[in-house]
């Protein structure tokens, strides 16, 4: 699982175990067997990620004596929220507690033996509060990517919840991914322009306008740069931690129709971390990702650089 940040996931208590009795999800649908989270994908990837994140929940392993809980067991407000949540706007969260008797090591250690089917151990730890009732335990699952849901998977979260008793969170996260919105594919027939420009690496006050810059206007070079830009997709990253990005080259192209009218800027940084930002004035703005670096690499290719940038060449330093 990656990015951790404060998001606003849609959610569900579900109040019983099976498949077929799963309940309401985070919008009234039920999760049984008539729809699949691969059949809903294409037409509506929230709704597959709704679908999936009840049937993910469905996978979780309950000790043998676990009673659900159809709210947060009484005495574990550490169980208010999960112990990951992934950081992205595009989450779907579907969570359940039990009861379960036991010790908070016993049942820590009988989760962490039984894996569920096709889900990987990504992570595992504890945290603790001023006082000894406070501490936690946490079980990370991820699942293989399927369709339009690119990011799945379980987090387990438990807690002492009394004298010889352990209270349980299961959530079920899926990040899908959304489509483009119409408005930012921008029709390569109207663009006459791309003033492609680099600020220098690391500033962020009172910055030089830019160390390199050109105006492209040949119809097949600008043909190419929105080939690549109107093939990227929406960033599903969310809150992201990029400690090598004001090391890095900032650039922005600024695309402009026949009267010089700018139609749209997209502005970003040499490994695309944080998104690369698309902007068309009066409508709108997206975070696009560039994963395979291509845009990028038309950038370099269109001012001289090398594949490293600014900051790796000689005159860069």
């Amino acid at each position: 699982m990656s990015c951790i940040g404060l998001v606003a996931a849609t959610s569900a208590a579900l109040p019983h175990r099976s498949p077929a009795a799963i309940g309401p999800s985070a919008t009234g649908r039920t999760a049984t067997g008539a729809t699949t989270s691969t059949e809903v994908s294409a037409a509506d990837p929230r709704a597959a990620a709704e679908v999936d994140a009840q049937s993910l929940l469905a996978l979780v392993p309950l000790p043998p004596g676990a009673q659900v809980s159809a709210t947060l067991p009484v005495g574990v407000p550490q169980l208010n929220s999960p112990g990951l949540m992934l950081g992205s706007p595009y989450l779907v969260d579907a969570h359940a507690w039990w009861t379960i008797p036991g010790t908070l090591d016993a049942i820590d250690a009988w989760e962490l033996g039984h894996l569920p089917q096709g889900a990987t151990l990504t992570g595992q730890g504890s945290g603790g509060g001023p006082k000894p009732t406070d501490v936690s335990d946490e079980v990370d699952w991820t699942f293989p990517p399927a369709g339009t849901l690119v990011e799945r998977g379980l987090v387990l979260t438990l807690a002492p919840d009394g004298p010889g008793m352990v209270a349980l969170r299961a959530d079920a996260q899926d990040v899908y991914q959304p489509p483009r919105p119409g408005w930012s594919l921008i029709p390569a027939t109207e663009v006459t322009s791309i003033t492609v420009a680099i600020q220098p690496p690391g500033c962020s006050v009172d910055c030089p306008p830019v160390t390199h810059e050109a105006t492209i206007t040949s119809p097949a070079t600008i043909l190419t740069y929105l080939q690549v830009l109107n093939a990227l997709s929406v960033d599903t990253g969310g809150v992201e931690h990029c400690p090598a990005m004001f090391l890095d080259d900032f650039f922005q192209l600024t695309l402009r129709g026949a009267d010089a009218t700018t139609l749209a800027t997209v502005s970003g940084n040499r490994l695309s971390c944080g998104g690369d930002q698309l902007s068309v004035p009066g409508t709108g703005q997206v975070s696009l990702e560039d994963a395979s670096g291509g845009l990028w690499g038309l950038v370099a290719s269109t001012l001289g650089l090398p594949p490293g940038g600014v900051a790796t060449s000689p005159e860069g330093g």
